[in-house]
């Protein structure tokens, strides 16, 4: 399943990074990353010092994610609106 996880914080990311391990195809938003957009390797360490890499995409827009089929949003609550606002693009979004 192909998933975005708008709001790509420490929450988000680490929800982005379970449904990855899980096989699913994620796609991280995240307004202020900073490396280069693209694929990338998000590192989940667990309570017992276990650490998994999963790989996930990283963009700065949810614009720029291909259309997901399950959007998770992560963001706190007076982002909220933009958050939804930015998903209104993807075909099949009902907002």
């Amino acid at each position: 399943m192909r998933v975005a996880v708008v709001g790509a914080g420490a929450v988000g990311s680490l929800l982005g990074g379970v449904l990855a391990q899980a096989g699913h195809e994620v796609t991280l938003v995240r307004r202020r990353h900073a490396g280069p957009p693209g694929p990338s390797t998000l590192a989940i360490r667990r309570p017992d010092g276990s650490q998994h890499s999963v790989p996930v995409t990283v963009v700065a827009e949810a614009a720029a994610a291909a259309t997901p089929e399950l959007i998770v949003l992560a963001v706190k609550m007076p982002d909220l609106a933009a958050a939804i606002s930015a998903c209104d693009g993807w075909p099949g979004a009902t907002v």
